[in-house]
C-alpha cells in the first residue's frame, strides 16, 4: 500500500496543520522518522482521540475504516482501536471538543472495523456488547439534542442486519 499517497489525500482536506504533518512525516522524513504502519495507527489513534479539530479527527476515523487491513495487523492492536474508539463513545458530550456528530462517525468506524475483523465470530462480548449499545443509544428518544447520533446508531445497526441476517430478531 502506498501509504504516502494515503496520508497526503486525507492530510491536505484536513487544515494546513495536518498537511504540515504530513509533509513532515510522510513526504521528508528523516531516517528516524521513516513512518512504519504500526506507528501510523499510533498517529491515527492520537489524532482521533486529542487532535481540537472534529475534521481532521473524522478524516482520521475514515482513513482508518478504509484501511484497517494494513494498519492492525494482530489483535492487540485492534483492541487499542476499540478502546480510543469506547474512550469517544463513554465522554460526554459538550459542543466543542466533543459534538453528537462526532460520536456518529465513531460509531460508523466500530461498526465498519467490527465488519472487517470479523467481530461476529472473533469477539463475540465486544460485538454483542456494541450492539447493545447501539439499541441503547436508538430508543432514548426522551431528547433531541442527539437524534443524530439516534439516526446513525439505526444506520449501523441496519448494517450489522445486513452482514449478519437475524441479527436484530430474537
Amino acid at each position: 500500500v502506498d501509504w504516502t499517497y494515503e496520508m497526503l489525500r486525507y492530510a491536505f482536506s484536513w487544515n494546513e496543520d495536518s498537511a504540515d504533518k504530513a509533509m513532515k512525516y510522510v513526504v521528508n522524513p528523516s531516517d528516524a522518522e521513516t513512518v512504519s504502519e504500526s506507528q501510523l495507527l499510533d498517529i491515527l489513534l492520537l489524532s482521533i482521540l486529542t487532535e481540537k479539530d472534529e475534521v481532521e479527527r473524522t478524516s482520521a476515523m475514515v482513513f482508518l475504516e478504509e484501511h484497517g487491513h494494513g494498519l492492525v495487523f494482530e489483535y492487540s492492536r485492534l483492541h487499542k482501536v476499540y478502546f480510543v474508539l469506547d474512550n469517544i463513545l463513554g465522554s460526554p458530550v459538550d459542543g466543542q471538543s466533543m459534538t453528537y456528530s462526532l460520536k456518529s462517525q465513531v460509531l460508523v468506524t466500530y461498526t465498519t472495523l467490527l465488519i472487517q475483523f470479523n467481530c461476529f465470530e472473533t469477539d463475540v462480548a465486544r460485538f454483542e456488547g456494541f450492539v447493545d449499545l447501539l439499541y441503547s443509544i436508538a430508543k432514548n428518544t426522551n431528547t433531541s439534542a442527539d437524534r443524530i447520533l439516534r439516526v446513525y446508531a439505526c444506520e449501523c445497526l441496519h448494517e450489522l442486519e445486513s452482514w449478519y441476517p437475524g441479527l436484530l430478531f430474537p
